[in-house]
């Protein structure tokens, strides 16, 4: 049986593997991905830990994970996004372990589910660091969850370097080992054990903290606001899983079927979990003034999959036919929100930069608002940094194009627009109408 499963899991994974390779440059670098991937393409090493600061949260292990694979293969888009893809499989293998340690009866199924999820394949498909979040918080809790089968320094020492792993790859992966903590208070030497690792990998985090925190801060305040109202329980119920309210609501329904009473092994765990995962980023979002995104709850998705297989696996052995429609509805709502991702409209700041420069090829000169966009294109071209219009005065060109970022305030657009038209310009075409758009103008003078 388990040589079967461990074949199965093999063969899945490689079909999972092959596909996200096959994914992984089709989809437009957005914002996020070009601010961090301008720090590590752009940077030495020191250089890379100066900046990474400037990023509210930001911590350097994700960042040196991707700047390796930068570096090493050269930059394209395929070595930025390549660590999120292992780290997504490499979580995959951490899911197949703890359902062996859980004793499910099909541990291949809650690998499936994982990674069916449309919100876990968008990240292992970005070039940012949850994916790695992910990898690290599964196997924190797989080392955890063999500590308190049988102790051993080498056990507490892993345990301890993931915990540390998790502060230094996306700091809420810490909210993982306090629900293995606020677990193990009934065993008074795993809730030592356990403490002592989370006491000593946040003392080793102080350092970053302390230097880092006045930089946070200063990103944070820059950007948008904690503003936690009653809509936004509806968009972290809409993204939980990435696949809507339907996907959210499949997904907790059959989880909720091994939360019954001898339902799954460690049952209070994976509540705790659950809960931790849920609340504390919004508690700290707020204590931060940070704004909330549902991506701060990703490693929720661990104990989803693990107790949407455990609920399918008590369901069948009550009722086949309504497990076998369930189970299908999942994974095609599942199925279908990934499909979703790809296909709704998404921002491209290379073609808008191509845009820009065949205008400035014409002899055009470009205008950016808010100003501090044009890194974004020059990311792609950095030509266009000598194509800007005059500063404070009338372009003097006959071609003008306005690019306009989906971020930046409309104030600065509406003061380039009125600029344009005062000095005689119109608008005679939209370059690039998705986003971030790009408006041309000539001179009617």
């Amino acid at each position: 049986m388990a040589r079967a499963s461990a074949r199965a899991l093999a063969a899945f994974l490689l079909a999972y593997t092959l596909v996200l390779l096959g994914l992984l440059t089709k989809l437009s670098l957005w914002l996020d991905e070009i601010i961090d991937l301008r720090q590590i393409r752009d940077s030495n090493l020191a250089g890379l830990i100066a900046q990474v600061p400037l990023n509210a949260g930001g911590v350097p292990l994700n960042y040196l994970a991707r700047a390796a694979s930068v570096h090493l293969l050269g930059y394209s888009v395929f070595s930025a996004r390549l660590p999120s893809l292992l780290f997504s499989v490499v979580a995959a293998l951490g899911v197949y372990v703890l359902a062996r340690r859980l004793q499910l009866r099909y541990p291949v199924l809650p690998v499936v589910i994982f990674c069916l999820f449309p919100m876990q394949v968008r990240y292992a498909l970005e070039s940012r660091p949850y994916s790695q979040a992910l990898a690290v918080a599964t196997w924190t809790t797989a080392v955890f969850l063999s500590l308190k089968a049988r102790p051993g320094f080498l056990k507490l020492l892993l345990y301890t370097c993931l915990v540390l792993a998790g502060l230094y790859t996306q700091p809420y992966t810490v909210f993982v080992p306090l629900a293995h903590l606020l677990w193990s208070l009934r065993d008074s030497r795993l809730a030592s054990l356990t403490a002592g690792s989370i006491a000593v990998a946040s003392l080793a985090f102080v350092p970053w903290y302390l230097w880092a925190l006045h930089l946070w801060n200063a990103s944070a305040a820059a950007h948008q606001h904690y503003d936690f109202q009653p809509k936004s329980i509806l968009m972290l119920l809409k993204e939980l899983v990435g696949a809507g309210y339907l996907g959210t609501l499949l997904t907790v329904l059959i989880a909720l079927l091994a939360l019954r009473p001898n339902g799954i092994r460690y049952r209070p765990l994976w509540i705790l979990f659950i809960a931790c995962a849920v609340i504390l980023p919004v508690l700290a979002d707020l204590l931060f003034g940070y704004f909330l995104a549902t991506r701060q709850l990703i490693a929720v998705l661990i104990p989803l999959a693990l107790l949407g297989a455990a609920g399918l696996e008590q369901l069948w052995l009550q009722n086949a036919r309504l497990t076998a429609m369930l189970g299908a509805a999942l994974g095609l709502v599942l199925f279908v929100g990934s499909i979703q991702f790809f296909r709704r409209p998404r921002e491209n700041w290379q073609a808008a930069a191509v845009q820009l420069s065949d205008v400035a090829k014409q002899g055009g000169c470009l205008l950016f608002a808010p100003p501090e966009s044009e890194a974004f294109y020059s990311f792609f071209l950095p030509d266009l940094s000598h194509h800007n219009c005059p500063s404070g005065s009338t372009p003097g060109r006959r071609l003008v194009a306005l690019a306009k970022s989906p971020y930046g305030p409309l104030s600065g657009y509406a003061q380039d627009l009125h600029r344009l038209t005062a000095a005689g310009y119109r608008q005679i075409n939209v370059l690039y109408g998705q986003e971030p758009k790009v408006y041309l103008f000539a001179n009617s003078q």
